[in-house]
């Protein structure tokens, strides 16, 4: 007796297609460690300013990588931006879009891919825009004993009604987050900022050291921005 056994009925290793990526939540505009979405100062983008944004890792064995969709408008005419595939053994979950330009909202969203060429659901959409960054004149450099420096900045023409003054210390050629704070304009909109160490963070005086400070720009709208590059200065 011969027994016939057909293609279906045999079993199929099936794989799941990876789940659904999840993004991570966006930190508070003061925080010390930046998360989510966020403007970041690149001094080889064309406009200073690009968009770094963070994800979870997917959990599955079979994972290949993420695809990256980007689109000027929040609900159609997404395109593929960029794949983030497997280097050095690992697979990183955060991308920085240097291709952006001023005063234009992106929103993108990600799926995940396996080895079988399988993507998952899109995640949620998320979106930022960058705004023109600040320009730093001083504190630079070695500035000798003046613990208690005038910073100086230009914002664009357009006057943010908020900028965050951050000012960290080099320990060890590492540095720390010593001061984040936020602060609204509500009276001087000349672009040429001149701000004393006691108006912005209601300290006197700093001890010598190793420091460096940025001001960020903190547009009108959620998730709109942009970052100034970072000066160094020393205290002896």
């Amino acid at each position: 007796m011969l027994l016939v056994v057909s293609c279906e009925d045999q079993p199929i290793n099936k794989v799941d297609p990876p789940a659904k990526v999840m993004l991570i939540e966006s930190s508070a505009d003061t925080s010390a460690v930046e998360r989510g979405i966020d403007a970041i100062y690149l001094d080889s983008s064309p406009n200073k300013n690009a968009i770094i944004f963070q994800w979870r890792p997917n959990q599955e064995t079979t994972l290949a990588g993420y695809e990256i969709y980007r689109s000027t408008s929040a609900n159609q005419n997404y395109t593929a931006l960029a794949k983030i595939v497997e280097n050095f053994g690992v697979i990183d979950t955060f991308y920085i879009d240097n291709s952006v330009s001023l005063n234009i909202r992106y929103y993108y969203f990600i799926k995940a891919f396996d080895e079988l060429g399988q993507y998952g659901e899109p995640s949620d959409t998320i979106s930022y825009e960058v705004i023109e960054n600040a320009v730093l004149s001083s504190p630079v450099g070695i500035i000798g004993n003046v613990t208690a420096p005038l910073f100086v900045w230009d914002f664009p023409p357009i006057v943010p009604h908020y900028f965050i003054f951050r000012l960290e210390i080099s320990e060890n050629e590492i540095y720390r987050n010593l001061y984040s704070k936020l602060i609204e304009l509500t009276v001087d909109y000349d672009p040429h900022q001149e701000w004393t160490l006691v108006k912005l963070i209601a300290v006197t005086a700093l001890s010598p050291g190793k420091y460096r400070w940025r001001i960020d720009s903190i547009g009108s709208e959620l998730n709109q921005g942009a970052e100034s590059a970072w000066f160094v200065f020393i205290i002896q």
